[in-house]
């Protein structure tokens, strides 16, 4: 692996070189000025049904539908265990899932380490040698998926508010991304390409 004009072999250092790689590519110093006059001119779009909507809690027939509604062949995360085996065992472990959904939801919460994922770097190119040349892809636990899950169909349970972006003159094919974020959740898929891929777990 090179790190600029420096070859690295040592595994400490690669795992060093990744970090600081993604710790520059996704920190930000830009400052950002408070500008009341947006909250003047927009109006608020929330109303009080919709955000009852947005805080009902789920049950256990709907954490059930989230649980065999998602790919039962995508990777384990760090925890080991994917989609199928929460469908093939669901009589077993329902209620142990339902209370880990519930306690998020009613305390805003994770338990240590719930969210944590593998960052899977899969190769760009045949003959990969920097981090550039990588694509990160991550794999995170499933009850964490469930929780992402439930809460992107709560947000599009409000898809009809999000067409007032049109009316302030967002462009349509934009409105329609916004739509499509709301509407789904990303699974995460790891793929073995020719070339050496690394796992770093964080």
């Amino acid at each position: 692996m090179k790190s600029g004009d420096i070859t690295i072999n040592d595994p400490n250092e690669v795992s060093a070189d990744v970090v600081n790689h993604f710790t520059k590519l996704f920190t930000s110093t830009t400052n950002v000025l408070q500008n009341d006059m947006v909250q003047e001119v927009i109006p608020h779009l929330i109303t009080d049904r919709i955000n009852n909507v947005l805080t009902f809690l789920p049950s256990l027939e709907e954490i059930k539908n989230v649980v065999f509604s998602l790919n039962k062949d995508s990777a384990p995360g760090p925890d080991g265990f994917g989609a199928l085996f929460f469908q093939k065992y669901w009589e077993i472990i329902n209620q142990d899932v339902y209370k880990a959904v519930i306690q998020f939801f009613t305390t805003g919460w994770l338990l240590p380490n719930f969210n944590t994922n593998i960052l899977v770097l899969i190769p760009k190119t045949n003959n990969a040698g920097s981090m550039d040349q990588y694509r990160p892809i991550a794999i995170a636990n499933f009850k964490f998926k469930i929780i992402t899950k439930i809460l992107a169909d709560m947000l599009a349970s409000i898809m009809p508010a999000i067409k007032v972006l049109e009316s302030f003159g967002f462009n349509a094919i934009f409105c329609k991304w916004i739509k499509a974020i709301l509407s789904s959740v990303k699974n995460f898929y790891c793929y073995q390409w020719k070339a050496a891929w690394f796992l770093f777990l964080f």
